[in-house]
């Protein structure tokens, strides 16, 4: 085994070495793949213990309609006229309509949750099920400081808090998969390795769209022949890659062989089973909408006033009479393939660590007076947006978001995984780059940045949930001079606010590796059966102060 081992380290230091720029992101995929098929060849591929997928939220919207709970186990709510969880109706018979927005919760599962927890949502098999689903297996870590209010930086900061490492690199470190980490249309994802292992990052909906896109749309394509330049390359750096190691005759030969039909057989796996994926979640996209038209709370009625205008994000405005119609044309960009790909990479066990981001859905509404309905996005950034449109269209986001967030873990307990399932194994998370306050404006409307409410909503086969921790201001004015709940944190028991450096040694103790932010103690323990408990040294339940 110690020649196999040497052979292998030459093997990725030759890989390594050889590297160029890659011309497509097909290349990018089979560059990584390469690396990890040689390493089989010779019998001394890696493993992992634990597997992180992140969900981003860059531009992070506001999350009070989801998962930010003003007051999950009771307690003061100070009302804010932009800080809404559902819409509110006036007039009556025909002429009822809504037309505000309040913030409500609902009791499920013994936390007051917002109406968008009352819900169902699609699932792969084009069926409902209840969104709640998700919060048998949540954590959510609330009121935490993002040490940062700029996207870039605090973005960055998600995973690689003021720290030498990151959090997917350490992980990266562990497990010594074909790819240290890979990131779909992520934003500002900062990967630190120890060992050299790198971030392959598909850095817009174009590139993702582009691995295999005819294998989106037919199955009957010779991918052999359509990415035949992408495979020669792939081959060529495989056959470079083992002729500078110790292999000679018909060892050399013998592995060149078995790797190239490994080769083979993985692009042939990702031909068959990658286009069955994407269908799923589409289908969790496509019920999970047509779901969303008939909504208490949301849908169930007109929504907007008449002859009422809505700003969706600066200056973009709409002019439909009933916000509704929106939904008709709504499209979840590219969003059914980003998960698609996490699901296929973290079951076949190509990287340890996944990461997403989810984009603002788009509607087809009329964006001028007696104009014709056109594509419009509804910005994540909100800084400018009527709160109607911001709470209703957001909603829908997250009811997209969540179905999608339920498939996957779908897909994570049907894969066997050290003698359980992969769920059990697996820390998801989700998250924007920080949190939001109201605007200090005449007429209440749009939410600007804030890094003291930032909310982490966690889910893992390890968590027995709902579990909503961290503190919650009743009234936000005494730290950001905005008035009423939106989610501005307090303190931990040792009297100092949970950071972003927090989470991620929470992070680190479930995936069982060192926190690269050492000096912020996790908040959870694990338990003598793995299951996760809040670590009372420095937190509890959510209360509201």
């Amino acid at each position: 085994m110690s020649d196999k081992k040497h052979s292998r380290r030459e093997i990725l230091k030759a890989l390594g070495a050889g590297a160029a720029v890659a011309a497509s992101p097909m290349e990018i995929f089979l560059d990584g793949l390469v690396e990890g098929l040689v390493s089989k060849a010779v019998a001394a591929e890696g493993s992992s213990k634990f597997k992180y997928i992140m969900i981003q939220n860059y531009a992070a919207p506001p999350r009070w309609m989801f998962d930010l709970f003003l007051a999950p186990y009771g307690g003061e709510v100070v009302p804010n006229a932009s800080v809404g969880s559902e819409l509110v109706a006036t007039g009556s018979g025909a002429n009822r309509r809504y037309t505000g927005t309040e913030y409500r919760t609902h009791n499920v599962k013994g936390i007051l949750a917002p109406r968008i927890w009352t819900h169902n949502v699609g699932d792969r098999n084009g069926n409902a099920r209840p969104l709640s689903d998700l919060m048998d297996n949540m954590l959510v870590l609330q009121g935490i400081d993002a040490l940062n209010p700029g996207h870039s930086i605090a973005a960055a900061l998600l995973n690689r808090p003021l720290t030498l490492k990151s959090l997917d690199g350490l992980l990266a470190d562990s497990a010594d998969l074909p790819f240290g980490a890979l990131g779909f249309n992520t934003f500002f994802q900062d990967f630190k390795s120890n060992k050299g292992h790198t971030l392959k990052r598909f850095s817009n909906n174009a590139d993702v769209a582009k691995i295999l896109p005819e294998a989106f749309e037919t199955g009957d394509i010779d991918i052999h022949k359509k990415y035949k330049n992408e495979i020669d390359k792939a081959t060529a750096k495989l056959n470079r890659s083992l002729a500078s190691t110790n292999l000679q005759g018909e060892n050399l030969e013998k592995t060149l062989q078995s790797t190239k039909a490994l080769m083979k057989s993985e692009i042939l796996k990702i031909q068959t089973d990658l286009p069955l994926l994407i269908q799923k979640y589409e289908s969790v996209i496509e019920k999970t909408i047509d779901l969303s038209k008939n909504l208490p709370g949301f849908s169930d009625l007109p929504v907007g006033a008449l002859d009422q205008q809505y700003e969706t994000s600066n200056n973009r405005m709409i002019f439909d009479d009933d916000l509704r119609a929106g939904l008709d044309g709504m499209q979840a960009n590219s969003l059914a393939k980003k998960f698609a790909l996490v699901e296929y990479v973290i079951t076949n066990d190509l990287t340890a660590s996944a990461a997403l981001n989810v984009d603002a859905m788009s509607y087809s509404l009329k964006r001028s007076a007696g104009g014709n309905p056109t594509r419009t996005g509804v910005s994540s950034d909100q800084h400018n947006i009527s709160t109607l449109a911001s709470v209703f269209f957001t909603s829908m986001f997250y009811r997209v978001t969540g179905a999608c967030i339920l498939g996957l873990i779908d897909g994570l307990k049907a894969q066997s995984y050290n003698g359980s399932n992969l769920f059990d194994h697996t820390v998801i998370r989700h998250s924007g780059e920080f949190g939001r306050h109201p605007r200090d404006t005449p007429d209440n409307t749009g939410s600007d940045h804030s890094p003291t409410s930032n909310s982490n909503m966690i889910l893992s086969g390890m968590i027995k949930g709902p579990i909503v921790a961290g503190q919650i201001r009743a009234d936000g004015s005494t730290v950001r001079r905005r008035k009423g709940s939106w989610g501005a944190g307090g303190v931990l028991k040792h009297g100092v606010a949970a950071t972003t450096g927090h989470v991620v040694s929470t992070l680190a103790a479930m995936l069982e590796i060192p926190s690269p932010s050492s000096n912020n103690p996790s908040l959870i323990v694990k338990n003598a059966s793995g299951e996760i408990e809040l670590n009372d040294l420095y937190i509890e339940k959510t209360k509201v102060v």
